[in-house]
């Protein structure tokens, strides 16, 4: 995927902080439903014909060219917040981890993607109200930072997003801060892991090579710690993070065999320290999908990482660029995509307008 150079409106350049967060914070609680970012993505029930065999459920734009998917799709990100708080109010924190759910309503299937937050991507950098049409290529991880609260920066988070994933409609969010993962690790009761790093550095008993349930202070330390451990990549952190959620999966099917509504159960205890626009039949429907369908893997892109200056504040910060095959190859597995025209600047040119006037102040056309 080529960098495009695009001109970047100036911001506060943050520290890109190493956090984590689970697949399990989508099914907590259930909060009113806010469509205003992507209602029209979302809006896919009519259906373009293709031949006899199925309906064109919705498009992506992909590495240049369209894909169609013919399945029942519904898509969920989970967003782990870090503290990168800005005193004026105006910047939320960073999305250090996402993770995308796709729940296959046609195969009874679900997926889930590992998003890297050092992804290089279009961000629109909007205003503390949410409205401003300028974008800059940044790291994916950066759009929930621009907005004056935790729902706005959820938004932007979910539009950048879809956007790296050829507009991809997105159904719903679920967000929690870096803070609590200790208090998520407690609602699951831990989980076991074989740990792969020497991490005695933070806690003595974490050993390379040790098997251990991990207590709330370990969970935090095994889901966020970077610098202080092995080379000190995201990457490394991201296999972590997957070991985690393997784990938790695996512990949870297990513990439904006893108990069905242990998704759900666990969840609602972290109801009070969630920001979503989720309802609860969708939490529900996440929690079925869970324990019912099969699950096709844990994916993620392939491609370069390096260090460069996308911030802007003089200073090297981590970078990765995905390999636009790799984007196809992945999203074809989720999704069930076939190929379809190349994508014109036409095309490219109307989105990027249809955007720009959605996200415009009230009184735009009155200004200068």
């Amino acid at each position: 995927m080529k960098k495009r150079n695009r001109k970047q409106i100036p911001f506060i350049a943050a520290a890109v902080i190493g956090a984590a967060a689970l697949l399990a914070v989508i099914l907590l609680g259930g909060a009113k439903l806010d469509r205003r970012m992507n209602s029209a993505a979302i809006a896919a029930d009519t259906y373009e014909a293709r031949g006899n065999s199925g309906y064109i459920r919705g498009t992506v734009a992909l590495d240049g060219f369209h894909y169609n998917y013919y399945h029942n799709i519904e898509n969920y990100l989970v967003i782990g917040v870090d503290n990168s708080v800005t005193d004026d109010g105006n910047h939320t924190g960073m999305a250090d981890f996402l993770l995308l759910m796709s729940i296959d309503k046609t195969a009874d299937t679900y997926s889930l993607l590992e998003l890297n937050r050092d992804t290089i991507t279009e961000i629109n950098t909007i205003g503390p109200d949410g409205t401003g049409v300028g974008t800059a290529d940044l790291q994916l991880c950066t759009a929930h930072w621009y907005g004056g609260s935790e729902a706005i920066g959820c938004e932007n988070q979910v539009r950048a997003v879809s956007k790296l994933l050829g507009r991809l409609p997105i159904n719903g969010y679920y967000s929690i801060r870096m803070e609590d993962i200790p208090k998520l690790n407690h609602a699951i009761g831990g989980v076991t892991i074989t740990l792969e790093d020497d991490m005695t550095a933070s806690h003595p008993d974490m050993k390379k090579g040790a098997t251990v349930t991990l207590t709330d202070e370990m969970a935090e330390i095994y889901l966020r710690a970077r610098m202080s451990t092995g080379s000190g990549t995201n990457e490394e952190r991201m296999r972590r993070q997957h070991a985690y959620l393997e784990a938790f999966l695996t512990q949870g099917l297990e513990k439904t065999k006893t108990s069905p509504r242990y998704f759900y159960n666990v969840f609602e205890d972290m109801t009070d320290i969630a920001v979503t626009d989720l309802t609860g039949k969708q939490i529900s429907r996440i929690a079925k999908a869970l324990t019912q369908n099969e699950r096709t893997g844990i994916w993620k892109f392939e491609g370069e990482s390096t260090t460069g200056q996308a911030l802007g504040d003089g200073i090297d910060h981590a970078e990765f660029y995905p390999d636009g095959a790799s984007v196809v190859s992945v999203m074809t597995e989720i999704l069930t995509l076939e190929k379809g025209a190349e994508v014109t600047q036409d095309e490219i040119d109307e989105e990027e307008m249809k955007e720009m006037e959605a996200l415009m102040p009230a009184d735009w056309e009155g200004a200068a």
